[in-house]
């Protein structure tokens, strides 16, 4: 139990505090737990806790926010503690007090986004593999964009898809043939710092009403990712995107292509909850049968 007097003795240790408080539980999407705390002190902090996963879990979040962090691209929550107590991977970090988005937030964070996608590498992939939700996702580095996709994105969805009995053979020969015209769609970018798992919940406001990243999947890509993802659920207006393009233009039709790195998303939420995300999937791979 979260609230237990051990679990909250070891938890205020690691803290050095003397004392905490789980003052509030909060909304941890879909795989965590979420907690406000208070420390004995009197500081407020965000607590985190999965029971399924052990502690290079948070680790691998943790990563992906101190790199956005470094990106100077957006405000980015301080990491205080990952750390593994009784049966528990928990990440505490500090606490966002969310108020509404200020007048001026879309454009800070069209500007924020296309900040972060100016940091560059020479590969694609990341230096550790991570998480996208409770998925594994294998960050090796790659030069070539199409390759990375299709073999580390693609490709690994669909054999768990498959394995899973979510798609059949023909859909294994459609996604080939998908793969074989993808290089072809898509213009050459360099390497982009992405967000990775850039959907509207993982992206609050702050007291201020400022953007502030949170929940990232990071890996260098094609910065296209990150924009489709944003379109695949919507809650992002029209301006944050005109920004982006003012500061960071995207090759022309880069709306045409946008079903086709969607498809990694949907594959995600096709191994994650199932079958309703098929006909999704599907019909990106459809036309290429």
């Amino acid at each position: 139990m979260v609230n237990s007097a051990s679990f909250r003795k070891q938890l205020a240790t690691a803290l050095h505090a003397e004392d905490i408080e789980i003052r509030q539980a909060l909304s941890g999407g879909d795989i965590n737990e979420a907690y406000q705390i208070s420390l004995s002190s009197g500081r407020t902090l965000f607590l985190k806790r999965n029971r399924q996963f052990k502690a290079h879990f948070f680790k691998a979040e943790a990563g992906g926010l101190a790199a956005l962090r470094q990106s100077k691209s957006l405000r980015v929550p301080q990491v205080i503690l990952v750390d593994y107590i009784e049966d528990s991977a928990v990440l505490v970090q500090e606490y966002i007090d969310r108020k509404a988005p200020s007048a001026d937030y879309a454009h800070q964070l069209g500007l924020g986004l296309s900040a972060l996608h100016r940091n560059t590498h020479p590969s694609f992939g990341w230096e550790k593999d991570n998480f996208i939700g409770s998925l594994a996702q294998n960050n090796t580095f790659v030069k070539d964009w199409p390759d990375f996709y299709a073999e580390y994105r693609i490709l690994s969805q669909v054999r768990s898809a498959f394995d899973a009995n979510l798609l059949s053979p023909k859909d294994l020969k459609m996604v080939e043939s998908f793969l074989k015209a993808y290089p072809h769609l898509v213009p050459k970018e360099k390497p982009a710092l992405l967000h990775g798992d850039l959907w509207s919940g993982n992206v609050i406001s702050d007291e201020k009403g400022a953007p502030v990243w949170i929940d990232p999947a990071v890996y260098y890509g094609h910065r296209e990712m990150d924009l489709a993802m944003m379109k695949l659920f919507g809650g992002f207006s029209e301006a944050v995107f005109s920004t982006y393009q003012e500061h960071f233009p995207l090759e022309a039709n880069w709306q045409e292509r946008i079903p086709y790195h969607q498809l990694y998303p949907l594959l995600v939420h096709l191994n994650l909850f199932g079958s309703s995300y098929y006909p999704a999937c599907r019909q990106i791979w459809l036309s290429f049968a």
